[in-house]
């Protein structure tokens, strides 16, 4: 079931037209069904903290693991004329929080230590750099206020929707909302690299005021059925699981 539904939204975000994401807790506890996705249908995964250990305690002691990192540590891509350099971090917490058997197959660096490592050089080879955090809100906060250099942070992990823009220090942030709900809008100038002239923000929710396309609606109703036939097999062969053992 879990397939199916993180299934459809990649394959969502695919033809939208996403041009890169970060990863969170959830994306790591369903790794093999991400991992398949992305090479199948690739969306630029940004990853600057976050690295992959190919070992396990369970393997020979004698095996060193070896950190790789997911993805992209750094990301640079080029829209309307604009260089945007693209950094994602995710907390410690978040991997902490997983079952050991998922646990132990992630390592996480201290997000200042990896912007301290990136940041310079993306800086130089971009006009603007774009922070995507999986970092509570708070500590996403705290960070900014440590570092020069970043223009805009985009806040996830339960960052509650502000509509309009903020600032720390020398950084515009923006927090869209929790869970999907709302759309979060950024329109700025440049007067030069790494210059933000003007701003504008806002954060609409995904209600009835947004028109449904009908093809989009469609497929999300195929998407729907699929899942609840999905669940439904899966409830029944868990039924016949639990009487059999009282046969």
């Amino acid at each position: 079931m879990e397939t199916i539904r993180t299934g459809f939204l990649w394959d969502a975000f695919v033809d939208l037209g996403v041009d890169a994401t970060t990863l969170g807790r959830a994306e790591l506890l369903h790794w093999n069904t991400i991992d398949s996705l992305r090479l199948a249908r690739p969306i630029p995964i940004v990853a600057s903290n976050l690295f992959h250990s190919t070992t396990t305690s369970s393997e020979s002691e004698n095996d060193a693991a070896e950190l790789e990192p997911v993805g992209e540590r750094a990301l640079l891509l080029e829209r309307a004329g604009v260089r945007i350099g693209l950094l994602g971090l995710l907390d410690p917490g978040q991997v902490q929080s997983l079952p050991v058997e998922s646990r132990e197959l992630w390592t996480v660096v201290d997000p200042l230590h990896a912007l301290e490592e990136l940041l310079p050089q993306l800086r130089e080879e971009s006009d603007l750099i774009v922070l995507l955090s999986q970092m509570p809100p708070a500590e996403t906060d705290a960070l900014l206020s440590q570092v020069s250099g970043i223009d805009i942070a985009l806040y996830g992990l339960r960052a509650p929707r502000e509509e309009d823009a903020a600032r720390i220090g020398s950084t515009w942030i923006l927090r869209s909302g929790l869970k999907g709900q709302y759309l979060g809008f950024l329109e700025l100038s440049l007067a030069g690299p790494h210059e933000v002239e003007e701003i504008e923000a806002d954060t609409r929710a995904l209600d009835q005021r947004f028109e449904m396309d009908p093809d989009w609606a469609a497929r999300v109703a195929r998407g729907l059925a699929e899942g609840d036939s999905a669940r439904a097999e899966y409830l029944r062969r868990d039924q016949e699981a639990f009487e059999a053992l009282f046969k």
